[in-house]
């Protein structure tokens, strides 16, 4: 009896052992194993790791921020997880920059997403990679001058729309003046003032098949400088903060000709590539 229950504890813990191994095996997402590089996965996060000693003491010497450029997003993923990027895409890729272990955190590589826009917006599908988010090289309309959408990850998503909130709620150099809760659009208007002028933001959440939308329309009422327009129907810019549980974005919109509708803010989101 005690020599069964001695075998049992023996299984058991061989059992956890092997378990707990598993859990904590680093798989590599790189199909070429001589690719100079791997991707791997490890607490839910991704890292880039450089293999290739000519590479690893490789320095950033532009002032910009490093990127790798593709034609698509599917190009992108599929490059980049075939090992198939060039000697200059892998020097460029390990000056991406580090967290606090000196890691390169990249991207959720088993799930990758390729941005939705309204219809009235042309791109022509190519992208800039920065490793932990990507976003579409080149967009127009006729509807705005200038726009940006990243394609991001969780932590990164989090702080750009902490950051964008604190920039009016919680700055010492802005002082809100009035609020008010309007039924269009179910938003928050906020009337605030700096040094530079008067200001309005209308806040509210675009509820949507997937997921949600934040949204915050920045209008410039008065400014010191004449250079600038002012109105208070047109925004000045607009901030939408795309969260669809798995998958997150943010946009930037200025220079616009005409205050967009919900029907058109509600066609921006992320399309996962298969």
């Amino acid at each position: 009896m005690k020599k069964h229950l001695i075998v049992t504890c023996c299984v058991l813990l061989l059992v956890s052992f092997l378990i707990s191994c598993g859990a904590n095996e680093k798989k590599n997402f790189i199909t070429d194993t001589d690719a100079g590089y791997e991707i791997e996965e490890s607490d839910g996060k991704f890292y880039l790791v450089i293999t290739d000693d000519a590479y690893k003491s490789t320095i950033n010497e532009s002032q910009t921020e490093p990127y790798l450029s593709f034609s698509s997003v599917s190009e992108m993923k599929d490059k980049i997880l075939s090992g198939k990027l060039t000697e200059n895409e892998i020097a460029k890729m390990s000056t991406f920059s580090k967290n606090s272990d000196k890691k390169i955190e990249v991207m959720d590589f088993k799930k990758v997403y390729e941005p939705i826009f309204p219809s009235d917006i042309i791109w022509d599908g190519s992208v800039k990679w920065y490793g932990k988010y990507y976003h579409p090289s080149f967009v127009k309309s006729d509807k705005f001058m200038y726009m940006t959408f990243s394609v991001q990850t969780s932590d990164i998503y989090q702080d750009s729309l902490q950051r964008s909130k604190d920039s009016i709620h919680n700055n010492d150099l802005v002082t809100i003046t009035d609020t008010v809760q309007t039924e269009e659009r179910n938003a928050t208007v906020y009337h605030y003032t700096t040094s530079s002028g008067e200001f309005k933001s209308i806040e509210y959440v675009i509820e949507t098949e997937n997921g949600k939308i934040f949204v915050m329309e920045d209008y410039r009422l008065t400014t010191n400088n004449k250079d600038l327009p002012t109105s208070d129907t047109i925004p000045s810019s607009i901030d939408l903060y795309g969260d669809f549980g798995d998958r997150y974005f943010d946009c930037f919109i200025t220079g616009l000709t005409e205050r967009p509708s919900l029907a058109w803010l509600s066609c921006f989101g992320l399309d996962e590539i298969k």
